[in-house]
């Protein structure tokens, strides 16, 4: 708090001592400019922690939505635009995503060649430490697209096909039941979200087997 004098400001401090319990110190005109110098670095600083907060809100959308070949779509879900990042920024935040997890984008895509070309030549294909096959079931009388997870574990897709995505590539479609509806029907499937399976049926591996 401020208190004004004729020609020079004082600093009040509410702390007992002279003048009937209150202490009042001059402050000079260097003690004033290093205030006011103060404050300004402080807003500085506020405004450098509020633009690196805006940055670090995108970076954690960007790894809760694209971890598993995610899009615009993904980050809209999550809420992105809920969190202030403009839906003209979302394209640029998958590019850059990406970009910076190229491991992560090669693994979806070896996956997914990998499913495509099981299904479609039969056989097997292994992707670093799993193996991708289509196996036939004589007692159900059906086909499975399986993974062979290092576990020994193996995830299955029910009678899978081939088809046409809308990107105009081909994708995976298999039997199962729908999350939101629970109903058995076709159900589409791709690398992001095949590797997804994979990463928690080997965590429920990992933590099982301690």
């Amino acid at each position: 708090m401020l208190i004004s004098r004729p020609l020079k400001p004082v600093l009040y401090h509410g702390s007992p001592a002279k003048n009937g319990g209150l202490r009042y110190s001059a402050l000079t005109e260097k003690s004033m400019k290093r205030l006011l110098h103060r404050c300004s670095a402080f807003r500085l600083s506020l405004k450098k922690r509020q633009s690196e907060y805006a940055l670090r809100q995108k970076g954690k959308v960007a790894e809760l939505a694209l971890g598993y070949q995610g899009g615009t779509s993904a980050l809209i879900t999550m809420g992105a635009l809920n969190m202030g990042i403009p839906e003209s920024d979302l394209p640029d935040i998958v590019h850059r995503w990406r970009d910076a997890n190229r491991r992560i984008r090669d693994l979806w895509y070896a996956v997914d060649n990998a499913a495509v070309q099981a299904v479609t030549n039969g056989g097997a294909v292994g992707v670093r430490n799993i193996i991708v096959s289509k196996e036939y079931n004589a007692a159900l009388n059906t086909d499975s697209l399986t993974i062979t997870l290092p576990s020994g574990r193996k995830l299955y897709y029910i009678s899978p096909q081939i088809y046409e995505n809308q990107w105009g590539s081909p994708s995976i479609a298999y039997m199962g039941m729908d999350q939101k509806t629970k109903k058995w029907k076709r159900l589409e499937t791709y690398g992001g979200k095949l590797v997804e399976n994979c990463v928690q049926a080997i965590a429920r591996d990992c933590l099982a087997e301690q």
